[in-house]
């Protein structure tokens, strides 16, 4: 039995940690470059760093005093303390070196990714349209105040300028607006100078566009005060070159401005929203609120979605297995457990990777469930079950082992059809979309797994007892621990419901597109009007 650590290691350890996490926040602001998983991930590996360094430091002075001592338990007892303590001392004079600190600090943050991240994410807002929303009014009162008039008779690119700055201003207004919120409390106060900063930028920038535009309109008085003296009849040409290379400079540096503002001020909407939104829809979510359109988001990778259906569907069979009593079996247990686990995962990849790649398995515009993919897959679930029982019973017992296998697996067929089907039926980017609560949406994935899986479950209890009706073999092999029948088809379907609603749950949300087009925002009969009146009658 291992023994507990002397109170004087515990305590160099936490003097240790606190050392550690002091340091690797630094500057204080840079929780706000980088996602929380980033940041705390990074955080806890620069803790787990020092902390290992010290019981290494700890022990190798130990085993140096041991081999040159020889010290008795007494004596051993009394040293430790005192080894641990100047292990703390030179730990500590090792994070007082600056450069070290400073490597050893670039190092978590280059994990973390800062600040790269969020200069990611404020270049995505910069590109992204903006709408000013409710602040679009203030905007203008502001620039107004400001002796900048949005919306006056002015040239296109004097509008279009003037459009810019009114979205920039909005965008500056809902940055101000985090002042007064508490949940925006700690990002303010450790950004405070960038947003003073931003604040300062905006009044440079409002009263340079004001006498920018001023100076426009000078240039338009100039040009009428000289026709008005020379007269109409005199050649006003290389004024009016002149004049008009005089124009596209100030427009020029006006729209470099507004840029380098609106760029600054997405970098500290990007740093706020990273700090104070801990998930990926937190952050889709505010970014939607604060008015940026951001284009339509890849969906996970297939590689990486399929890698987490695969994780969700052992663990859930591994506490099947762990929880439900076993049933006598022709195979061994981890056998058993390997076939359920492939026909499962098989299943599920068949619905989900054509949908993902190819279009005959996509409602499409139209959003009309592919029928014949839904059957399709489920059958296509059955002969991967046949082939995946086939070669486990064939490595267990060649030939013979392969015909019992499958005698013993085609009773649980029909739940590998349920699953395929479900899953290609509920992965299809139109299913509930009128239900806006994605929770909603979970729930009645689970409801309609578990319910497929509850009919699967009837018919495969129904196979099991005309088999057994017939075989005295398979009645002594495959007979459930459960004496009462009708308590065996309620456990039955029990279990079979839970373990489906809980993939349910979680994979068909995962799977579809978060950004698929809704029918109330474009439904199959309004895409009519896009089609010609001629090939109307081929739509379905």
């Amino acid at each position: 039995m291992l023994a507990a650590p002397s109170i004087d290691i515990v305590l160099a350890s936490v003097i240790v940690v606190l050392l550690a996490g002091i340091g690797f926040n630094q500057p204080s602001w840079s929780r706000s470059f980088t996602t929380a998983l980033r940041y705390y991930s990074a955080y806890g590996a620069h803790i787990a760093l020092y902390l290992v360094a010290f019981l290494v430091i700890y022990a190798s002075a130990w085993r140096v005093y041991a081999w040159s001592a020889d010290p008795g338990p007494s004596e051993a007892s009394e040293v430790k303390p005192q080894l641990a303590w100047l292990a703390l001392l030179v730990m500590v004079a090792v994070r007082a070196i600056p450069y070290t600190a400073r490597r050893v600090r670039r190092w978590a943050h280059d994990w973390a990714d800062i600040p790269d991240c969020a200069h990611r994410f404020a270049h995505a807002l910069a590109g992204a349209s903006f709408e000013p929303g409710d602040f679009d009014d203030d905007a203008r009162a502001l620039l107004k105040a400001r002796g900048i008039d949005v919306g006056g008779d002015w040239l296109p690119s004097v509008e279009s300028a003037q459009q810019q700055l009114l979205s920039a201003t909005a965008l500056f207004l809902r940055i101000r607006q985090w002042e007064s919120s508490p949940r925006a409390a700690q990002f303010v106060t450790d950004a405070r100078q960038s947003i003073d900063l931003l604040r300062h930028r905006f009044d440079r920038l409002s009263f340079r566009v004001s006498r920018t535009l001023a100076s426009i309109e000078r240039l338009g008085d100039v040009r009428h005060l000289f026709l008005q003296q020379a007269g109409e009849s005199v050649e006003s040409r290389p004024l009016d070159d002149l004049l008009r290379k005089l124009f596209n400079d100030l427009i020029a540096d006006i729209f470099e401005d507004i840029h380098a503002f609106h760029a600054d001020a997405c970098l500290i909407a990007a740093r706020g929203t990273l700090a104070m939104r801990n998930t990926r829809q937190g952050r889709d979510a505010m970014v939607a609120a604060m008015g940026f359109r951001l284009p339509r988001k890849e969906g996970r990778g297939t590689f990486l979605l399929l890698a987490r259906v695969a994780l969700l569907v052992v663990a859930s069979l591994w506490l099947y297995f762990h929880i439900m009593p076993a049933a006598k079996a022709a195979i061994p247990a981890r056998a058993l457990f390997l076939v359920i686990t492939l026909n499962l995962f098989g299943a599920i990849a068949i619905a989900v990777i054509p949908k993902r790649h190819w279009g005959f398995a996509n409602s499409g515009l139209w959003q009309k469930t592919p029928k014949w993919f839904v059957f399709g897959a489920g059958v296509s679930a059955m002969l991967l079950g046949v082939l995946v029982n086939l070669c486990i019973g064939a490595l267990l017992g060649g030939a013979a082992g392969a015909l019992r296998r499958l005698q013993d697996g085609s009773v649980f067929l029909p739940y590998l059809f349920a699953t395929a089907a479900v899953v290609a039926w509920l992965i299809q980017d139109h299913r509930w979309s009128r239900v806006t609560s994605r929770l909603r949406r979970r729930l009645y994935d689970a409801l309609s797994w578990g319910a497929a899986w509850m009919a699967a479950s009837l018919v495969s209890m129904s196979l099991i007892i005309l088999r057994n009706a017939f075989s005295a073999e398979h009645r002594a092999v495959t007979n459930v621990p459960i004496a009462d029948p009708l308590v065996a088809l309620l456990v039955g379907l029990g279990v079979s419901f839970v373990f489906a609603a809980v993939l349910g749950y979680f994979i068909p949300e995962l799977v579809r597109a978060r950004d698929a087009p809704r029918p109330q925002e474009a439904g199959g009969d309004d895409l009519l009007e896009f089609v010609p009146k001629s090939l109307r009658q081929f739509v379905p």
